[in-house]
Order: structure tokens, then C-alpha cells, then sequence
């Protein structure tokens, strides 16, 4: 990995590190740092690491003493690029910005920073709002992405698995207890922000949107490898979710499982690996925490919906085969 741009020394006292992991992002990222350059709050680093980009990704990013770049050889994907970025930063804090979202605040950093200090926090975060790039509609109010109110919130009465940028995580939090992103191409980040909320319980938000999620502006072409890792991802959060008991988060997994099985789990091509897939899945379902859960938890008929997948991507792949 080679580090592009010259860095220079930077207090790391209340320094904020911001990794951005890109690919192929060059429609996007000259305005994603020019949403960090805006910020009131300087006192940070970005660490862009580019997975082996092919279009001009690395051309179109400004120059800034404060942007330190590094160029992966070889492709990794994006959990393995926060991974090194968590090891290079030298921020108190560290929080993490894709190449194709922004930062719709010129406070967001500064809010989150201010709190973190007053409070002395391990993890501090607030809303996100989604942009729709087809249509240009923003979707203020996507369930378990946005909060209503400031204050302290416990991730047992809170168990959502998504949206871990609109947080900043202490560093030596992270590091002391290890918290990084597995491999996984896909879904790799709801296994780290399920982590780091459970190992730290609870977590301060503010009400004020301070991240902006771009959405359906590529594609992603599901093959064999991808879906494995998926649902590896999914299988992982099952069973720290009944491990620590967190019924809504189950829900949520078996949810997932069950609306992506029924476009991507013939996309497998091979049913007996379909076959395996699915019953380890099933099997760290835990359906009495399931029931235990919360009221708005749609469990009725979930293990006749899962077998219906089941039988559903049978029939997809027999039909792919004749």
C-alpha cells in the first residue's frame, strides 16, 4: 500500500480521522471532501484508501495537507480498507465517510466532537438521511436511521444493525477492544456497528441529520462468492443476537434472510450448497427469543416463510437449469 499524497504532523488531540474507503467513485468524491473541507470543525484527517480504481477516482480528489491517500495493489474490499484506516489514524476519534455520500451539515463533526468531550463518550452519533440518485428524493424518515430526540439511548432498547457512519467511535475504544470489520465484501459494516454497540452498551445521538447515504446509483452483480458472504454476515449477527439475547435484531436478521434469499440464494448454482446454507441458518434462529420480542415484530408464519424460500429458490434454479 502506497501513501500517494505528502502527510504532514497534525495534533492528534481531539483530531477526528476520517476514513473513506473508494472504488471507482469518481462521480462522487470531489463532493464528499468538499462536505469535510466545509466543516467548522478542522481539527481532522481523512484517510482515502482506494481499492485499485479504475476510472478517475484518485485525480478528482483535492488537495489538502490534512488528506493522506494510500493505494491498495490489490483488491480487498471496503472492510479491509476501514480496517487499515483504523490502523493508520491518529485521531482521538474516528468515524468513517464513503467516497459517494457527504456530510449535509457544515456541524456535523463539530456537534458530535463537542458532546464525545463534554460527556466523555465512547460513541456519539445522530441521523441519516437517504438519496434516492434515480429520483432525487430524500427519505428523512428511514425506520432506526433517525432520532427525534438528543440524549443517552441503550442498544438494548435500540438493536438496528445499520448505519454506522452517523457515528464517531473513540479510537481507543476500538482499538482496546478490537473491533474491526470482518472480510466480507457484503455487509461487512452492521457486523461492526453490532459489535460496538453491544461492547458499549449505551450511546448518546442528537436529533440533527449529520450524514447523507447515496442509494441506487450502482449496482451490485451477485455472484456465488458474494451471496456466501452475505449470508455469513447475517449468520454471524443471529448468533450474537441470541447470544446476548436481543430478540428485535434476530428479527431483523431472519428478515433479511428471507427477503434477500428470495431474489439472490439460487444465485448460489447449486443445490446442494443451498441446501447446507440454509439449514445452518435456520438453525441458529432462535424462535422462543422471537417470540419473547417486540410488538411490531411480524413473526407469524416465519418458519412457513422461510421454507417458502427455500422451496422458491429450488424452483428458480431448476428453471435456470432447463
Amino acid at each position: 500500500m502506497s501513501e500517494i499524497s505528502v502527510s504532514v504532523v497534525i495534533p492528534v488531540e481531539n483530531m477526528v480521522s476520517i476514513i473513506m474507503p473508494s472504488y471507482n467513485t469518481a462521480s462522487y468524491i470531489k463532493e464528499s471532501i468538499q462536505s469535510v473541507l466545509n466543516q467548522t470543525y478542522t481539527n481532522w484527517e481523512l484517510i482515502i484508501v482506494d481499492d485499485c480504481s479504475t476510472d478517475e477516482t484518485l485525480s478528482r480528489i483535492p488537495r489538502d495537507p490534512r488528506i493522506r491517500i494510500f493505494a491498495k495493489k490489490e483488491k480487498h474490499g471496503s472492510g479491509i480498507l476501514r480496517n487499515e484506516g483504523i490502523k493508520l489514524a491518529k485521531g482521538k476519534y474516528i468515524t468513517f465517510l464513503d467516497g459517494d455520500d457527504f456530510y449535509p451539515n457544515k456541524n456535523s463533526l463539530k456537534k458530535l466532537v463537542e458532546i464525545a468531550e463534554k460527556k466523555k463518550l465512547d460513541i456519539v452519533g445522530g441521523s441519516l438521511f437517504i438519496v434516492n440518485q434515480l429520483t432525487n428524493e430524500i427519505n428523512y424518515k428511514f425506520p432506526g436511521q433517525y432520532f427525534t430526540e438528543d440524549g443517552f439511548i441503550k442498544y438494548e432498547n435500540y438493536q438496528h444493525d445499520g448505519g454506522f457512519y452517523r457515528f464517531i467511535y473513540r479510537s481507543n475504544f476500538l482499538r482496546k477492544n478490537q473491533i474491526q470489520f470482518p472480510a466480507f465484501r457484503r455487509m461487512q459494516d452492521p457486523v461492526f456497528f453490532v459489535k460496538a454497540m453491544i461492547k458499549c452498551g449505551s450511546f448518546y445521538v442528537i436529533k440533527d441529520y449529520v450524514y447523507a447515504y447515496r442509494k441506487f446509483h450502482k449496482e451490485v452483480e451477485w455472484d456465488k462468492n458474494l451471496v456466501e458472504e452475505k449470508l455469513s454476515a447475517i449468520l454471524l449477527i443471529l448468533k450474537i443476537s441470541r447470544k446476548h439475547k436481543l430478540s428485535h435484531l434476530h428479527y431483523l436478521m431472519v428478515k433479511n434472510f428471507i427477503n434477500f434469499s428470495n431474489h439472490h440464494l439460487a444465485d448460489l448454482r447449486n443445490f446442494k450448497n443451498q441446501v447446507k446454507l440454509f439449514l445452518l441458518i435456520y438453525s441458529k434462529i432462535d424462535f422462543k427469543l422471537l417470540k419473547e420480542g417486540w410488538s411490531s415484530d411480524k413473526i407469524n408464519f416465519l418458519r412457513l416463510k422461510l421454507f417458502g424460500v427455500f422451496f422458491k429458490s429450488f424452483f428458480d434454479l431448476t428453471k435456470e437449469k432447463k
